[in-house]
């Protein structure tokens, strides 16, 4: 993307990962997942307060929003885990007895007791893959694997799922045992040979991706991805040192998204070569924490959680953020010269917004619409072309 400054053939070069909007921010509210589907965007959130003996959950809600810009809650629950597939959107908040949200508009909601929940033990996160979702839940001496297309009608499969984490990626599920096991039908595992050790994986036009955020000794660095085209042979490279929860890979059209537990993500098309983007600055931005990446309606949303421990008096401050990038589809470029005379003037806006405009080679026209972006401070001046060839005029676009 090209971004003007005001003066002659001042271009600087930038992309729509490196301006973001603040959407909403809600004190007392930690986002935690979300997903795109069916026009919508749904992201799942838990009210948290602090107590003299610690912060204590007190419910939570489900948001949604057609563009990533205008969000309301349509339902009054917690969730941990968001999910659409199928036209369906799954909502659940992780635990014991707790409740399954499913629907296929994310505006009006049925809820359901997590299949299982006459069992004790602990539940793995739920995940959608093969066409269906997948819930696990583990006790002391076996583990459960229930499967649906709907969300609502769960099948018990008999499976030798082990007592481990298992995530979708591909064309199937990986269970995050020392070795690697996989699944090509959900329920029957086997060792993925020649597959390194990892905590999160994602499959992007024909590459594989992992990352080992460990530090056992004789392993990689922490902070290790290893890539591969054919799931045998794989190359190395180190991306951030980091370790511990945060680590996720993730898949954005035709990029990789790696979250690192902090206020930025590193983003790649090939996973070989990473850029980091930086999504929260200043003092705050210490205490913010990447907690989930949603792609849809040709931009990515990122959950920011904020959290802040206080001695006088003693408290801690909680607030959750939404913010959305720039369109990543790109614009065409132009390019405006310095003049005395100012056509248009912007005089206010969000710094890092986009902003519709026309513009023309000469008054008569014709009038094209452009999109640009200008993360400056307003009032913004456009200037009328100079005596330079090949300019152009620029005009509002009413909304």
């Amino acid at each position: 993307m090209l971004i003007t400054v005001v003066g002659r053939e001042h271009v600087l070069l930038a992309g729509p990962l490196d301006f973001w909007t603040n959407r909403l921010t809600i004190t007392n509210v930690m986002f935690n997942s979300g997903a795109y589907g069916a026009g919508k965007f749904v992201v799942g959130a838990y009210f948290i307060y602090y107590q003299s003996g610690g912060s204590q959950l007190r419910g939570g809600a489900l948001f949604t929003s057609a563009d990533g810009r205008e969000w309301r809650s349509t339902l009054d629950e917690p969730a941990n885990h968001v999910l659409f597939g199928n036209g369906i959107f799954l909502a659940e908040r992780g635990g014991d007895n707790s409740w399954i949200h499913v629907s296929t508009n994310a505006e009006e909601w049925i809820s359901r007791l997590r299949p299982g929940y006459e069992l004790h033990g602990t539940v793995s996160r739920a995940d959608f893959g093969l066409g269906r979702f997948w819930i696990q839940r583990e006790t002391s001496t076996a583990t459960f694997r229930y499967s649906s297309t709907n969300g609502l009608d769960w099948k018990l499969e008999s499976t030798n799922a082990p007592n481990r984490t298992i995530q979708f990626a591909g064309d199937r599920f990986f269970a995050k045992t020392d070795p690697i096991l996989q699944s090509f039908d959900g329920v029957n595992f086997i060792p993925a040979d020649g597959w390194p050790r990892f905590d999160s994986i994602a499959y992007n036009h024909g590459i594989w991706v992992a990352i080992d955020s460990s530090s056992i000794p004789g392993a990689p660095p922490p902070g290790t991805i290893s890539v591969s085209t054919n799931g045998a042979s794989w190359s190395t490279v180190n991306v951030t040192g980091q370790q511990g929860n945060g680590i996720e890979l993730y898949t954005v059209g035709e990029h990789f998204i790696l979250t690192a537990g902090s206020n930025y993500f590193f983003e790649s098309t090939d996973a070989l070569k990473w850029t980091a983007h930086k999504v929260v600055s200043g003092i705050r931005a210490n205490y913010s924490r990447l907690t989930g990446v949603i792609y849809g309606a040709d931009s990515l949303l990122v959950l920011m959680n904020y959290q802040e421990g206080f001695q006088k008096p003693v408290y801690t401050a909680f607030s959750g953020t939404i913010l959305q990038s720039q369109p990543l589809t790109a614009a065409a470029p132009s390019i405006l010269s310095a003049s005395l005379t100012p056509a248009l003037t912007l005089r206010e806006g969000p710094t890092g917004a986009g902003y519709s405009i026309e513009s023309a080679p000469s008054l008569s026209g014709p009038w094209t619409r452009e999109t640009r972006v200008f993360p400056i401070s307003f009032p913004y001046v456009f200037l009328a072309p100079g005596p330079e060839p090949n300019q152009k005029f620029y005009r509002a676009v009413p909304e």
